[in-house]
């Protein structure tokens, strides 16, 4: 669904304007946090991230890797990091401790 999706935007931007049909497309792959389900932070040691990696698998289009077949002139940028799930300032996407 989500190369569906950057196929029909490609189209309509091509279609009201200059842009090429085929123009590059990226997007960032983030991770999860504070959620209570399965998807908790990967950091935390309790926690499993299968459904997290389903969900970043679709986002290639079920092939784990951009540029692929069906999402051809696409990129990827990963932005996952252990999370802070003990953070004072509840907020575990930013974890304090960089160096680690």
């Amino acid at each position: 669904q989500f190369p569906a999706m950057i196929d029909d935007w490609r189209s309509k931007w091509s279609l009201m304007s200059d842009t090429d049909a085929t123009f590059p497309f990226g997007f960032v792959q983030l991770s999860v946090w504070n959620d209570e389900t399965e998807n908790k932070t990967c950091g935390n040691s309790s926690a499993t991230c299968t459904k997290a990696g389903i969900v970043r698998y679709g986002q290639t289009g079920n092939y784990g890797y951009v540029p692929n077949p069906k999402m051809k002139n696409v990129f990827m940028a990963t932005a996952i990091d252990l999370g802070d799930p003990t953070s004072p300032w509840n907020s575990d996407i930013h974890p304090r401790y960089k160096q680690q």
